[in-house]
């Protein structure tokens, strides 16, 4: 067997899980494999003989279960696959699809490739599907709304699937020969046997921590189980368990009989840090004030409107009942929502006037109220500058229900052009990237904190959206910071 056969057995599959791996890490996102298991898996479907549908699916069974015995990620019992969620039941009915229909397909190289090359790119796309779910909880059409937003997120999101495709594609295609090749068979056999071997070594070695193999579609079936995701970035240590409570208590949803006025302050970015100081050190921002409760609340969502969705009471944006808006609005509250960037950011404009808000103010719209603008992160209207104005909205007689999402912690973050800096950045010894963030997100809770102590019979209920964003310059900042968990205070 030539030695460019193993090659390109081994380099197509690595190509195929790499731009998932390398997001993975950029989003601080566990359990994604650097060698795919599917792209391996359909080499072999298209070495195998034609026209013997019943051999080939044995064959199919077989290996399908030995991949699942040696893929570290998924419960096996006494060595053998044991099919007990509907997630199992739909993998290897798609990959019995896949057998079907290769094996009706004409035995000539260039088709081969063509059919190749629809095949992966479908295993691809589902595999960032996955990756984006478990990252944002965000699913393809999700983030295309949002990267619509930007050309470059829009080439992103065209370009690198269509790229990881041709690449892997072009890597494969030395590996279409007559299905008669036995030794080729053999070949492609040996292989598979010694990859799930290897990854089967490196789980033992690693304790199951550190993943090779990626076995994307059975990862993006099991969305549909509606597994929790979770992993070691989830799990609460017991120091801060044990320094602050979970929130359990959604009474803002409802009107409260005791407020005129209440106030959702959505904080960009507040999320629970691993460092129980640095949590404590933005908590003590409220010491003067009027604290009923402060702790930890956990979030399904980790993106800013699916945080918002949320508080609306309505989940994954399915308006099945009433929203938090339209109760307050019932209750002959006026509802405003309130934010420092785009009105077209998200689609806001157009979505939430339909959520129950009587009035939705965005950055066009203080810019010519004369609000001054920053560009921390995204240009936009300061925080300090929101609370300026929110302080003369609740001087009105009105009974009203205002959300506010800040601004000014919102990633990227210029770690070139910043002059203020925190006192916790020389206490901590924080990073550039670290000092930035505690820099912004600090003024921001003190804009709120001066805002709730100006006006006590205003009720505000604050809240992180989600854990600050990684990229490429901030991955450790975001590894920092549990997933799924945000920071909560409830004031007055």
């Amino acid at each position: 067997m030539k030695k460019n056969n193993l090659s390109v057995m081994l380099i197509s599959p690595f190509i195929a899980a790499a731009f998932p791996y390398f997001a993975s890490e950029m989003c601080n996102t566990p359990n994604q494999g650097v060698f795919s298991l599917d792209v391996l898996l359909l080499l072999f479907l298209f070495a195998l003989p034609r026209k013997s549908i019943v051999w080939n699916s044995v064959w199919i069974l077989v290996l399908f279960a030995v991949s699942f015995y040696y893929e570290n990620t998924f419960q096996v019992s006494c060595g053998l696959i044991h099919f007990d969620q509907w997630s199992d039941f739909y993998t290897f009915g798609l990959w019995l699809v896949f057998l079907l229909i290769i094996n009706f397909i004409p035995e000539r190289k260039k088709i081969n490739i063509a059919a190749f090359a629809l095949f992966s790119s479908i295993l691809i796309l589902m595999d960032w599907s996955h990756l984006f779910f478990v990252s944002f909880n965000m699913t393809l059409v999700e983030l295309f709304n949002i990267s619509k937003f930007f050309i470059w997120g829009l080439l992103l999101f065209i370009l690198v699937p269509v790229l990881q495709t041709v690449l892997t594609t072009v890597m494969a295609r030395s590996c279409f020969v007559k299905s008669n090749n036995n030794e080729y068979r053999i070949f492609c056999i040996a292989v598979l046997l010694v990859v799930l071997l290897f990854n089967w070594l490196f789980s033992s070695a690693f304790m199951g921590r550190v993943q090779f193999l990626n076995f994307g579609t059975k990862a993006y079936f099991s969305i549909f189980d509606n597994e929790k995701y979770i992993s070691e970035q989830h799990f609460l240590q017991e120091n801060i368990k044990e320094a602050y409570p979970v929130c359990t208590d959604t009474t803002f949803k409802n009107p409260m009989k005791n407020y005129d006025k209440i106030v959702v302050v959505l904080a960009e970015s507040w999320g629970v840090s691993k460092n129980i100081q640095l949590d404590s050190a933005l908590f003590s921002i409220f010491s003067e004030n009027n604290v009923n409760f402060k702790g930890l609340l956990e979030r399904k969502a980790a993106y800013t409107q699916a945080a918002e969705w949320e508080d609306f009471g309505m989940p994954n944006g399915d308006k099945n009942s009433m929203t938090v808006p339209e109760r307050y609005q019932a209750a002959g509250y006026q509802t405003w929502y309130v934010h420092g960037y785009d009105s077209a950011f998200f689609e806001r404009d157009q979505s939430y006037p339909k959520l129950g808000f009587d009035t939705l103010l965005f950055r066009g719209d203080f810019i010519r109220k004369g609000l001054a603008s920053c560009k921390y992160g995204y240009p936009g209207i300061c925080d300090s500058s929101m609370s300026d104005w929110l302080s003369s909205l609740l001087s009105r007689p009105n009974k009203m229900f205002v959300y506010w999402t800040t601004l000014d912690a919102h990633y990227p973050y210029d770690l070139q052009n910043f002059e203020v800096r925190s006192p916790l950045c020389d206490k901590f010894n924080l990073s550039k990237c670290e000092c930035v963030f505690y820099t912004h997100q600090e003024m921001s809770l003190k804009a709120v904190s001066n805002l709730a102590k100006k006006f006590p019979d205003v009720k505000f209920v604050v809240h992180g959206d989600h854990r600050p964003m990684a990229t490429i310059g901030t991955k450790d900042l975001s590894a920092n910071f549990y997933y799924g968990w945000v920071s909560a205070i409830d004031l007055n």
